[in-house]
């Protein structure tokens, strides 16, 4: 088992290189929402294209809230300010050996790498903190995750936590966290020509703490198999 435990280790490891590569894709997408956060409504639009990811929001009232990441410089900006954002990754050593115990068939999935994107940001409204994790959020769907806007779930929990105003401007930092795993043995699908070894982001959770109030959510959304070629 240590030395099944010690493979799937190694193989995580000589993996990161290769899901940084993949998942740049994602080009040419572009969607608009329209929510009501805390009795206001809102538009949020996602223009993701070879340069840019641009995440923004407009309130009824007229406030406009920007988020841009610039994928080549791996830097992100809220209205022209700079986010401090910080890409990291991890092997929880504990889930690899739980899940080598009791892998079956070839798409049991297993786990590899646990991969986070933390930022933090001074916000002064609720749609600016919206723009914000919003934005985080459509960089981390380059892995191919497609995940529902987090705009209402925080109207629902600012609402519950009585939230209050951010008029003065308050810290907000938090991370999105994401894992990484593999199928078991090597599968075939698709226009393959062979078995190989697939890989699929699962376990997506996003927590953030403003005015030492925290909310935690946790998307219950697999992505599709992709070889290591492709990053859907």
């Amino acid at each position: 088992m240590k030395k099944m435990f010690m493979y799937a280790l190694c193989l995580s490891l000589s993996m990161i290189s290769t899901v940084s590569e993949s998942s740049v894709n994602a080009i040419g997408f572009n969607k608009t929402e329209e929510l009501k956060i805390l009795g206001e409504s809102m538009t949020f639009n996602t223009n993701i294209d070879n340069d840019f990811i641009i995440y923004e929001s407009f309130t009824e009232k007229g406030e406009k809230n920007v988020f841009v990441y610039d994928r080549k410089d791996k830097t992100a900006t809220l209205n022209g300010k700079d986010i401090n954002l910080k890409f990291e990754q991890f092997v929880d050593s504990s889930l690899v050996e739980s899940n080598l115990q009791h892998a079956t068939g070839a798409y049991t999935p297993i786990y590899m790498t646990t991969q986070s994107i933390s930022f933090d940001e001074v916000v002064n409204s609720i749609s600016a903190i919206a723009t914000v994790i919003g934005g985080v959020i459509a960089v981390a769907s380059l892995t191919g995750l497609a995940l529902p806007s987090i705009a209402g779930v925080i109207s629902n929990w600012a609402g519950a936590v009585g939230l209050g105003s951010l008029t003065a401007g308050y810290y907000c930092s938090g991370n999105f966290s994401y894992k990484l795993y593999r199928t078991k043995d090597p599968v075939q699908f698709g226009e393959a020509s062979w078995p190989q070894i697939a890989y699929r982001y699962q376990d997506s959770k996003v927590n953030f703490t403003v005015k030492n109030k925290t909310m935690y959510h946790s998307y219950n959304k697999i992505g599709s198999w992709w070889y290591g070629s492709k990053p859907f």
